[in-house]
C-alpha cells in the first residue's frame, strides 16, 4: 500500500491560503504534510505583504511540509517547484518564459505566476515550510498598471485544480528525493531564461540596495550579480 504524503483540504473561497494551512496545521490536523486548494483567494499575497490578484478559476494553493532541513538549503525549495511549473509550461507549448528571482515566473515580459515560501525554524532548522502558489489562468482586467498575463490570454485551456495536483505530486516526489536532485541542473537551466540578463541590476535589500550585473543562478538559489570583477551572492532582496 502507498503512503498518502499529504492530506487535501479543498474550499469554495478563502481570505489567503497560506494562512488558513498555518491555522489546519494547529488546530486540526498537527502531524501531516497538508495540500489546500480553493477556488477563490480575496486576500492574496505575495513578498513583502504586496497583493496578489486573483479570480475565480486561478490556481490558488498552498502546501506545508513538514520536514527538517538546513537553512541555507531553502534556496534550494525555491529552485525546485519554480523549475517544475516553467517546465510544466514548457511541456504545454508556451515560448518566452522567464524567471525574475527569486520566485516570479514571466511570460512575454508579463507576470504569470508567483510563489511565496514561509518557514518556520526551531533550534537552526527549518523544521516545516509552506509553499503558496499563484497562478493566473483566467483573464481579468486590473485598475493599476499591473503588467500581468494570464494563461487564457495564450490560448491555453488549462483547469487549476489538475494542475494542483500535478503539482502535489511533484512536490511529494522532491521531499522526499531532496537529497538526490541535480540543482546543479535546475540553476543551469533557470540561468538561462533569467529576466535581466543583460542589463545592470539593482537588488533592494531592506535599508540597501545592491546594482551589478547577472552572472548566473547558483545551484543553492542564489543570485551571483558581478560588479567591478566582484560577485556578490544574494540569497534574499528583490530585484526593482
Amino acid at each position: 500500500m502507498v503512503k498518502k504524503y499529504f492530506d487535501y483540504y479543498f474550499y469554495r473561497s478563502l481570505e489567503n491560503t497560506n494562512d488558513k494551512i498555518k491555522d489546519l496545521s494547529v488546530t486540526e490536523n498537527k502531524k501531516s504534510n497538508l495540500a489546500l486548494f480553493s477556488h477563490e483567494q480575496k486576500k492574496g499575497r505575495g513578498r513583502k505583504n504586496r497583493l496578489w490578484i486573483s479570480e475565480k478559476g486561478d490556481l490558488t494553493c498552498s502546501f506545508l511540509i513538514r520536514k527538517n532541513i538546513k537553512i541555507k538549503d531553502l534556496g534550494k525549495i525555491n529552485l525546485f517547484i519554480v523549475s517544475i511549473i516553467m517546465k510544466i509550461f514548457k511541456n504545454l507549448g508556451i515560448k518566452n518564459i522567464e524567471f525574475k528571482w527569486p520566485n516570479d515566473i514571466f511570460i512575454k515580459k508579463k507576470k504569470v505566476a508567483g510563489i511565496l515560501i514561509e518557514t518556520t525554524v526551531n533550534g537552526g532548522k527549518i523544521n516545516k515550510f509552506i509553499i503558496g502558489i499563484g497562478i493566473n489562468i483566467v483573464k481579468k482586467t486590473f485598475k493599476q498598471n499591473i503588467q500581468n498575463i494570464s494563461l487564457s490570454e495564450l490560448k491555453i485551456n488549462l483547469d487549476a485544480i489538475n494542475f494542483f495536483f500535478l503539482i502535489s505530486k511533484k512536490l511529494s516526489d522532491f521531499t522526499t528525493n531532496m537529497n538526490k536532485i541535480n540543482y546543479e541542473n535546475l540553476s543551469q537551466t533557470l540561468s538561462k531564461v533569467f529576466f535581466k540578463k543583460t542589463s545592470i541590476i539593482k537588488i533592494n535589500l531592506g535599508k540597501e540596495s545592491l546594482s551589478g550585473k547577472f552572472k548566473k543562478i547558483d545551484s543553492s538559489g542564489q543570485l551571483v550579480l558581478t560588479n567591478d570583477d566582484k560577485d556578490f551572492k544574494l540569497n534574499y532582496g528583490e530585484i526593482i
